[in-house]
């Protein structure tokens, strides 16, 4: 969860950056042969094939036995434009408090792949079961499980992203228990951002080290034009609207340490395109605390925490910005997720027979990679467990970090089962760097 987890918006970044420090960007995406560097033309594939994939999207409904009462779950579909599709990825967004289908098919993945995703129970599509006992992880895990056995995908791969990670690991353990019928032909797990039983972390302490970490990597010159840019852009707004501007800068950090930077330098290079980032942030963080949002949040085992300045504020980046993690516009304290890490424990969830991938960045402000480390400590019966922990990445590495570039490669490796050669290329798909389409496996459609 956000990120300890740290607000509402754990999954939401800002703005695309390959892993790469500056310094070594060119070096490290140079082409032997002149032509555009690879993350260069990963780029400008995604962004092709990403804008009109020609595939229509399925509503479609299944009655899930939710503790014990049947009750109706929708679910969206995106099939693959071109079949047949290579096999479902079913996506498990983060959160809690806002809705998985809402930006339509998450961009990242492969448009070779149908997938499949759902709006959480209590929320969008499924608002209307909304009591506590149906909001609850297990809960959760058994619409996706559910799902899964209705789809009947040959080959399928589950796939969980922040509060994502903990339905993903119930409802899989619950998919490959040998006494589980039917069968359902789980291929692997893939977990980024991964919640962890680590206990509770100190209050805001992983934005605090991303922070630290992006301001020393910028040079004197860069520190000083942010500091003047800053106090000129915020110098007549008032106390809110300050705060608007500091959140963005916040959420930033969630991306790690790089991503911080884009947003750094921003101010002083591009000011007149902050606005609309602040904006976006705004409009999210709305979005977010709606009674729906509050309601998930709080049964996924989140709290508010006492009343507003009950968390000392923190300066960060220069003495700039005020750090104030989980502190939401218009509510009376701030919301934070400490009590996640004490309810939820993944021992208490195997996962049997299969492999897990975990995609977790060692700068991840919202899910610590201790609590990556944890999690594949804890499941002690998979087939295979896979860890890719990029140095300086943050909480959506394959969403808005430098593997976002090779998700082709990923998943393509993730579905014909060649985990291993994903951790021996770690370093060079953190850079964007893919090699290109792997082959499936035998029979695989």
């Amino acid at each position: 969860m956000k990120s300890p987890q740290a607000s509402f918006i754990l999954a939401f970044s800002l703005s695309l950056s390959p892993l790469l420090s500056r310094a070594e960007t060119a070096k490290s995406c140079e082409s032997p042969s002149g032509s555009l560097p690879e993350a260069v033309q990963s780029e400008k594939k995604r962004a092709l094939r990403n804008k009109d994939t020609g595939a229509e999207v399925e509503t479609q409904s299944v009655s899930a036995k939710i503790n014990g009462q049947e009750i109706p779950v929708k679910y969206q579909k995106y099939p693959a434009p071109v079949r047949p599709a290579k096999g479902t990825i079913l996506f498990l967004c983060g959160g809690p408090g806002f809705p998985c289908t809402e930006g339509g098919r998450p961009g990242h993945l492969p448009p070779e792949y149908d997938v499949v995703t759902l709006d959480y129970l209590g929320i969008g599509q499924n608002r209307a079961h909304n009591e506590p006992g149906q909001m609850s992880i297990d809960a959760q895990a058994q619409a996706v499980e559910a799902i899964a056995r209705q789809i009947k995908a040959p080959h399928l791969v589950i796939y969980g992203h922040s509060f994502g990670t903990t339905v993903a690991t119930a409802a899989a353990s619950k998919l490959t228990n040998p006494a589980a019928t039917p069968k359902v032909a789980l291929k692997s797990v893939v977990l980024e951002g991964v919640v962890g039983h680590g206990g509770q972390e100190p209050y805001g302490r992983g934005h605090l080290q991303v922070a630290e970490e992006a301001w020393k990597m910028l040079t004197p010159k860069e520190q000083k034009d942010f500091t003047a840019a800053y106090k000129k852009y915020t110098a007549k707004m008032t106390a809110s609207q300050k705060l608007d501007v500091d959140y963005y800068l916040t959420e930033s950090l969630l991306g790690g340490p790089l991503e911080a930077i884009d947003a750094l330098l921003s101010f002083a290079t591009y000011p007149e395109d902050v606005p609309e980032k602040v904006q976006r942030t705004k409009d999210f963080l709305e979005k977010a605390k709606t009674s729906e949002g509050l309601r998930l949040y709080r049964a996924a085992g989140c709290q508010i925490l006492g009343q507003a300045g009950a968390v000392p504020a923190t300066k960060i980046m220069g003495g700039q910005v005020t750090l104030a993690v989980g502190q939401m516009p218009g509510e009376p304290g701030y919301c934070d997720c400490p009590l996640l890490s004490k309810l939820w424990d993944p021992s208490e969830y195997q996962i049997q027979g299969v492999p897990v991938l975990y995609i977790n960045g060692h700068q991840d402000a919202a899910t610590p990679y201790a609590w990556a480390e944890t999690h594949l400590r804890s499941q002690t019966k998979a087939s295979q467990k896979v860890m890719l922990a990029p140095e300086l990445g943050g909480h959506s590495e394959t969403m808005t970090g430098g593997m976002a570039y090779c998700t082709d490669e990923i998943f393509d490796r993730v579905f014909s089962g060649q985990l291993a050669l994903l951790k021996t290329r770690e370093k060079t798909l953190s850079r964007g760097r893919c090699s290109g389409r792997s082959q499936p496996a035998s029979g695989q459609q």
